[in-house]
């Protein structure tokens, strides 16, 4: 794995292994879940598209463990669209 050649911690590493929650015990890893959902929000928004592209779904007991809402989720999601918008406009100012 890459994460070890740069020399990651064995807690990053463990977090990149994992993040798409294949074994069903690293679900309570909050670390882990934190990446997962992250990712599947990412995912969702159309950014880095996988083969799975605009249909990933996330499992709903990690959002009940983390204590996040769909609320929570749709506000991430128009939080990021807002906060990228500004960057662009700034990248487009240097540019």
């Amino acid at each position: 794995m890459i994460a070890k050649m740069w020399k990651f911690s064995p807690k990053m590493v463990n977090i990149i292994r994992h993040h798409h929650l294949g074994e069903v015990s690293m679900e309570k890893e909050k670390d882990i879940s934190i990446v997962y959902l992250s990712d599947c929000i990412c995912m969702m928004m159309g950014i880095a598209l996988g083969n799975d592209a605009l249909s990933y779904r996330f499992h709903d007991n990690i959002v009940t463990e983390l204590g996040i809402t769909p609320q929570d989720i749709s506000k991430i999601m128009a939080d990021f669209t807002f906060n990228m918008q500004k960057v662009e406009a700034l990248l487009n100012i240097i540019e």
